[in-house]
């Protein structure tokens, strides 16, 4: 037996073997494969979800963009609603006051340029009333803080807080008033005017409306038409008359019915005329008169020139206040050259002394500013916050009576230097110089508006109260800084003839109201005052003038006049008060004779100007019959031994009259007083006078009469034939005082 391998078998055993080796290799390979395959289609399922992940997040990623998008669009619109809301509505008190400041005072611009700006200089202070001392006003800031806090609790403590103008109103405001850099004091007019006394008159309208606290009245009016007869000469440039006259830029008035009482005179002064370096250094302690007016020698050179310069012209605006302040009685005065305020101050006690206080509202609110105080606006340190307040303290003080001024202007100094030759000596670079003592210094004591300023703000309305009692005296009479004392003349108030008075009487506008109540008398009860004959029952004063339980009058005619005089003479303070506005020769007043009642008018005028007032009387007289219809009544004349201080006017005279009636417009009239007008005219031409100054101010109706009547007869013109006829005739009884018009009327004669 062969025993040789077998091959065939051990091949086929092999191929068997490599076979199943193979197919449990592609088993293996097909079950990787169907792994691979089972990995790929889980990746690719992975790889779909995180696709579908993804996706899902950008979608959520989109809509919370378009979300935010959205709330981002609606919170814009709403912001913008918000700030329109917040510019179109009413403002708070403080927000008004910020508002104001940030766009009306902060961006005041003014041209440093001479070439750019308006030329001339400071009206010369020849011949107006002078100072002899200047002294800081030290209690200024705390009297306008205690008033500024009571006008910030009165509003908060109101139903309704917001009273104000819009910010939007102010926003467009100030950017009319800035288009271009103030170059002129009419620049300057216009900022004042409409950014910061606007405002003020704003406030207080609403004051008004809100509190009965403060004497407000029927508010109060920012007025440069303080008109006043013409008291100069004929031939007089209006230039040359308003530089003699030295009227303020502006008054403060208060309104009380349809008179105006003034407050305080304001005056608006360009910083290329003076500068804030030169009031700075200007406003110092002094004897001003000695100083400044009557300085022996004027420096050569250097800062001391510059300093004398800064006196000077500071000076100048001083009396070019101080003046007017004392002439028309008021306490208060205000100077400003857009960016300072200088308040002015002059005691009753010491009334050759100015007092001032130096208020800067830009650079002051800054400073605070830079100090972390952003509640600045709760103190009266801005342009608005600080007029106002002047105006609150004015309306609470008493003007100066005229007693008072006839005692002290007579002893005060004059300024008689010929200031404009020395402004024009001054060269350019010196006038934009800063003289020593011109740095910037914060109105001082400027109080901070911290915790405590405003816990004051949050008492309650009911603990508003005056901090001073009833029996503490006024500040005018409180004692002076012991240092200043021997450097001030002594002032002793003698006492007029007949009547005590105390030394500081003061005239309060509330003392008026009851004679402003007293009606004119009738042309009846006057025409038979003058003729003896009866009481006129109509008369409205028919109940003083009866004595007992007569019918006649308690006075004879001729008594009249003596006891006018003997009244007026005694007092100007009562019973005497202006009415109306002033023509161009006189000033109407109305005059009450106490105690008997009789109401009069009489025309005031001044000495310039009383042989022109005086031809009325001898127009009066030739037209004698008509008096009492045509005409008012003659009553005589009044020459006073005191001056009645009337606006810059000094009235020594008085032609008096019955009241003629109210102005009326002849077009808006109706037939019938066409009629009147006519006729009245008429009768007065048939006997001889041509009126010569017939216009509306002097056409009057007579609501007693139902008649025209015409007044003002100082241009009248008399006919030749009626002049001879009435010397002729001589059927007037001779007055005991003749007027030298008399002799040849000193009237013009119609030929």
């Amino acid at each position: 037996m062969d025993k040789s391998p077998d091959y065939k078998s051990l091949y086929q055993q092999a191929e068997r073997a490599r076979l199943e080796a193979e197919s449990a290799r592609l088993e293996a390979e097909s079950a990787r494969l169907e792994a691979e395959s089972a990995r790929l289609e889980a990746e690719r399922k992975r790889l779909e979800a995180d696709k579908e992940r993804v996706k899902a997040q950008e979608e959520r990623t989109e809509a919370e963009r378009k979300r935010n998008v959205a709330e981002q669009a609606k919170e814009q619109i709403e912001a913008e609603r918000n700030l329109l809301k917040s510019e179109t509505q009413p403002t708070t008190f403080l927000e008004f006051i910020e508002t104001c400041h940030v766009h009306i005072s902060q961006p005041l611009r003014v041209e440093t340029n001479k070439t750019r700006s308006t030329g001339g200089s400071l009206t010369s202070p020849k011949g107006r009333l002078c100072p002899t001392y200047l002294r800081p006003w030290k209690t200024f800031h705390e009297q306008q803080t205690e008033i500024y806090e009571t006008v910030i609790r009165l509003l908060q403590s109101s139903s309704k807080h917001n009273l104000f103008s819009s910010k939007s109103s102010i926003h467009d405001l100030g950017r009319r008033l800035y288009r271009r850099p103030f170059a002129s004091e009419e620049d300057l007019r216009g900022y004042q005017r409409y950014g910061v006394e606007d405002q003020a008159q704003e406030i207080i309208d609403v004051l008004r409306s809100v509190s009965d606290m403060f004497p407000l009245g029927e508010g109060i009016d920012f007025d440069n038409h303080a008109n006043t007869f013409d008291d100069e000469d004929a031939t007089s440039t209006k230039v040359d008359r308003r530089r003699k006259r030295s009227i303020p830029d502006q008054f403060c008035v208060f309104r009380k019915g349809a008179e105006h009482d003034l407050l305080f005179p304001m005056e608006y002064k360009a910083r290329h005329k003076l500068s804030d370096e030169f009031l700075r250094a200007g406003l110092r302690p002094m004897e001003f008169w000695k100083e400044v007016v009557q300085r022996p020698t004027i420096p050569v050179e250097g800062g001391e020139r510059l300093s004398y310069h800064a006196d000077l012209l500071t000076g100048s605006g001083l009396v070019h206040m101080y003046d007017p302040m004392m002439l028309y009685g008021a306490k208060y005065g205000c100077l400003t050259t857009g960016s300072c305020q200088v308040f002015l101050h002059i005691p009753e006690s010491d009334p050759d002394t100015l007092e001032y206080y130096l208020a800067e509202p830009n650079l002051d609110v800054q400073a605070m500013r830079d100090k972390g105080d952003n509640a600045w606006m709760t103190t009266p340190v801005t342009a608005v916050g600080r007029l106002l307040t002047l105006c609150l303290m004015s309306l609470q003080s008493p003007v100066r009576s005229q007693r008072w001024r006839n005692e002290v202007i007579p002893r005060l100094h004059q300024w008689e230097v010929d200031f404009e030759y020395i402004l024009s000596q001054i060269p350019d670079d010196e006038m934009h110089s800063s003289p020593p003592g011109s740095e910037y210094l914060p109105s001082s004591p400027l109080v901070s508006s911290s915790k405590k300023s405003r816990e004051r703000l949050g008492c309650r309305p009911d603990e508003v109260q005056d901090s001073r009692s009833s029996d503490e005296p006024d500040s005018d009479d409180a004692p002076q800084d012991p240092n200043l004392k021997g450097r001030k003349r002594a002032l002793t108030l003698s006492s007029p003839p007949q009547r005590q008075h105390r030394s500081g009487q003061q005239y309060r506008r509330d003392d008026r109201s009851s004679q402003e109540s007293m009606d004119f008398c009738t042309q009846g009860c006057l025409l038979s005052l003058k003729k003896g004959g009866r009481l006129d029952e109509n008369c409205p004063n028919v109940a003083r003038h009866r004595k007992a339980d007569i019918k006649c009058h308690p006075i004879h005619f001729s008594e009249f006049s003596r006891l006018l005089k003997q009244q007026l003479d005694n007092d100007l303070d009562h019973f005497c008060i202006p009415c109306g506005e002033p023509g161009t020769c006189g000033a109407p007043f109305k005059i009450t004779l106490m105690p008997f009642g009789y109401t009069i008018l009489g025309k005031g005028t001044t000495e310039r100007r009383w042989s022109v007032v005086r031809r009325e009387e001898e127009v009066y007289q030739v037209l004698h019959s008509i008096q009492g219809s045509a005409i008012p009544i003659l009553l005589g004349t009044v020459d006073i031994n005191w001056t009645y201080f009337y606006r810059r006017a000094k009235i020594t005279h008085f032609l008096v009259l019955s009241w003629a009636g109210y102005a009326f417009d002849l077009r808006c009239g109706d037939e019938r007083q066409w009629n009147e007008y006519q006729r009245t005219k008429k009768e007065i031409q048939a006997l001889g006078v041509v009126h010569g100054d017939l216009h509306e101010s002097n056409i009057r109706w007579n609501r007693e009469l139902n008649r025209v009547q015409i007044i003002d007869f100082h241009k009248a013109i008399l006919s030749t034939t009626k002049k001879r006829n009435r010397e002729s005739r001589n059927s007037s009884p001779p007055r005991k005082r003749i007027s030298p018009y008399h002799r040849d009327n000193g009237l013009p004669i119609a030929t």
